[in-house]
C-alpha cells in the first residue's frame, strides 16, 4: 500500500516539475525580451541625440521616454 502511495506522489511531483520548468522558461524568455527591448530603446535614444533626429526623439516621447543629454560627455 505504501509503495502505491509513493509511486503516486512521485508521478505527481514529476508533473509539477514539468509545469515549473515551463513557467521558468517563460520567465526567462520574458527577461531576455525585456533586455533586448531596453537595449533597443537605449540605442534609439542615443542615435536620436547623436544625429539630432527629432522624429526619433518625438517617437520616444510619445511612449513616455524622455531623453536627457546632461552629463553625456563626461
Amino acid at each position: 500500500m505504501l509503495t502505491v502511495v509513493l509511486v503516486g506522489v512521485s508521478v505527481s511531483n514529476r508533473g509539477l516539475e514539468r509545469k515549473l520548468q515551463v513557467q521558468q522558461a517563460a520567465i526567462q524568455n520574458g527577461q531576455v525580451s525585456q533586455q533586448v527591448g531596453t537595449a533597443i530603446v537605449r540605442d534609439v535614444a542615443q542615435v536620436s541625440v547623436q544625429a539630432g533626429n527629432t522624429a526619433l526623439r518625438d517617437l520616444l516621447s510619445k511612449h513616455g521616454i524622455t531623453i536627457s543629454t546632461e552629463g553625456a560627455n563626461k
